[in-house]
């Protein structure tokens, strides 16, 4: 409809002086602050969770589930089924305007203040709950079709705030829906609206004597676990109040979250579990899993034990079952979940070539770090190549960081341990013998292919920073890699203060493999101050965060041949050896100071285990 120009300065004059979510209000709908908006469930269509949105610095609002929107005169014309002028009139008696108001406010010089509010109504008081009930029922009556059927009152013995549970058939006759109205205690009675600043929580009297609450998603769930023994809570307003709340009475308590199985319900859940976590002392959380009940969209508790046949005691054991599987959070959910993947034999250190070190050491287990410590010529990273092969043979995904030489110095050399010929590296003899390195070459070519994704090296201007480094290692988890290497950690570039650098690497590298369940491998160096004595945890180049963070810590060193005496699947034997791997720490084991003898291969470049040496006494 065109309007003429003094309609539109009424218009304007009228809309100047209404608030839009005091119309609102007065419709009855009870809206609910949530940062600098209301919400509340919509008016002109049936909904569980509020998506009605009030802008009270736009003055329009809009609903998310209905899609309905605009100013106060869309909101009057949509609830009156009227068209603009009625609507017009209806605010311009409500504020107490007249066409007059408007020509005197362009023709005069003292014109009417445009964006001043009228006064506001006096607080309409009820004496006493039952007149506030009754106020309620004539408003579902009157404007809904509908009937109070709960009252709900927070607390019981004393109540400050009261909730009225409305119930009516939404226009298509098809589904029930309910709607809430809040009232609050004031001196004298009680008047509509919800508290200012944190809402107390429901049932808290019988929750302060509790040890184990469940937390469900509307009072009457609360009501019907209570009528069977089992004390529950939740909070007023539904699934969008949960930080408006306030918990503290759950402090120190067993928690079960229950919610209803919808999207609104797994947002409150989440609410629920930041608002927990926040307390002192903290409570132990348990979740429900809603979805394994097949309750259909929304469905409550209500739902559960309407679909559990019998009796109170049957319900009460059908409960008991639910509540008792209910998934732990925290650091009981983390034992949980070790044990579970322990049961299922996904927990499992990764053996090294090795048998004895793997035993005696039980390194690369999930979300630990092993080090790897040794001298020049010790022969470290030929036994990260040698690893490498082994573990892609049987199917783990594992992968390397090689910071000193490139990939085609590493992969000649596992080439070399593959083919048994350690002269492969020899550019003279491969002059040489032509035809034995293509030879070599066809015969490995399929393991060095699949080698090929495991062995990685930086460009030459790649930064090794800490930063760098983290990155890769959370790239190489977040793509499932189990094991995941770097040779040798010593090359990474730090500041004046290397010990602070060598904590934020550790302490963000643990992180990131606990979270992915990986397993870090760190190839180091010993310290440059010649050693005194046996190795030790105290020889590793670096900070202490290395030796602290570290679940397995081997060192290996070169020596000349020694026979020593040891024990290994043929009992006790004398053995040579040119190099000894000692375990220095071994947090998941009992290997913790045994000493293993190796010897190292020079025609093949491979090490093999020769028993764990026996000490002389």
């Amino acid at each position: 409809m065109t309007t003429t120009a003094s309609q539109t300065e009424f218009k304007d004059l009228v809309k100047s002086r209404t608030r839009i979510e005091e119309v609102i209000g007065e419709y009855g709908y009870v809206s609910k602050r949530v940062g600098k908006d209301l919400v509340c469930c919509c008016m002109f269509h049936t909904e569980k969770s509020a998506s009605f949105k009030i802008d009270t610095d736009g003055q329009f609002f809009k609903c998310f589930g209905c899609g309905k929107g605009g100013d106060v005169y869309e909101f009057v014309m949509l609830k009156e089924r009227c068209d603009f002028p009625v609507a017009l009139d209806i605010l311009a008696r409500r504020a107490g305007l007249t066409r007059d108001d408007a020509t005197r406010s362009t023709s005069n010089t003292a014109k009417i203040p445009p964006a001043r509010r009228p006064a506001a109504k006096p607080l309409r008081i009820f004496s006493n709950i039952e007149k506030m009930v009754a106020a309620m029922s004539w408003t579902a009556t009157e404007k809904h079709g509908g009937k109070v059927v709960a009252i709900y009152k927070y607390p019981e013995s004393d109540p400050q705030l009261l909730i009225g549970r409305i119930e009516y058939f939404s226009e298509s006759k098809q589904a029930k829906a309910k709607q809430f109205y809040q009232a609050h205690a004031v001196p004298g009675g009680y008047s509509w609206g919800g508290i200012e600043g944190k809402n107390p929580i429901y049932n808290s009297e019988r929750v302060a004597d509790a040890g184990c609450v469940v937390f469900v998603e509307g009072e009457k769930c609360v009501k019907a676990l209570d009528a069977l023994g089992i004390v529950a809570t939740t909070t007023p307003g539904g699934a969008q109040s949960a930080a408006n709340a306030d918990l503290a009475p759950l402090a120190g308590k067993d928690v079960t979250i229950w919610r209803d199985f919808d999207d609104p319900g797994a947002k409150y859940e989440a609410d629920i579990i930041v608002e927990l976590e926040k307390l002192t002392p903290a409570p132990s959380i348990c979740v429900v899993d809603v979805a394994a009940l097949e309750l259909g969209d929304g469905g409550d508790v209500c739902d559960f034990l309407d679909r559990v046949p019998g009796d109170d005691q049957s319900k009460a054991f059908e409960l008991a079952e639910v509540l008792g599987a209910a998934r732990p959070l925290g650091a009981l959910a983390d034992l949980h979940a070790e044990l579970d993947d322990a049961m299922a034999g996904r927990r499992r250190a990764i053996p090294f070539i090795w048998s004895e070190i793997s035993r005696a050491a039980r390194a690369n287990l999930p979300g630990s770090v092993c080090i790897l410590c040794g001298g020049a010529g010790s022969v470290k990273s030929l036994c990260i190549v040698e690893n490498l092969t082994a573990w892609k043979k049987a199917g783990v995904l594992a992968v390397a960081l090689m910071l000193e030489d490139g990939k085609t110095y590493h992969m000649r050399r596992a080439m070399a341990q593959i083919a048994g010929n350690g002269k492969l590296t020899d550019d003279e003899w491969c002059a040489a013998n032509p035809d034995a390195v293509v030879a070599a070459r066809a015969s490995t070519s399929d393991a060095l292919q699949a080698l090929a994704h495991c062995i990685e090296s930086p460009k030459h201007d790649d930064p090794l920073t800490v930063e760098s480094l983290l990155d890769w290692i959370r790239r190489k988890a977040e793509a499932g890699y189990r094991i995941i290497a770097i040779d040798p950690i010593t090359m990474m570039e730090k500041g004046k203060f290397g010990f602070q650098d060598d904590q934020r690497f550790m302490t963000g590298a643990k992180r990131i493999i606990e979270k992915h369940r990986a397993s870090l491998l760190l190839v180091s160096h010993p310290k440059k101050a010649p050693m005194k004595g046996p190795p030790s945890l105290s020889d590793i180049a670096g900070g202490a965060a290395y030796e602290r963070f570290a679940a397995a810590v081997l060192y290996l060193k070169s020596h000349s041949s020694d026979d020593v005496i040891v024990s290994n699947v043929l009992g006790r034997d004398t053995v040579t050896s040119n190099r000894t791997i000692a375990i220095l720490k071994a947090r998941n084991a009992a290997g913790a100071g045994e000493k293993v003898a190796m010897f190292f291969d020079a025609a093949t470049l491979t090490l093999k285990e020769l028993g764990v040496i026996i000490p002389d006494k």
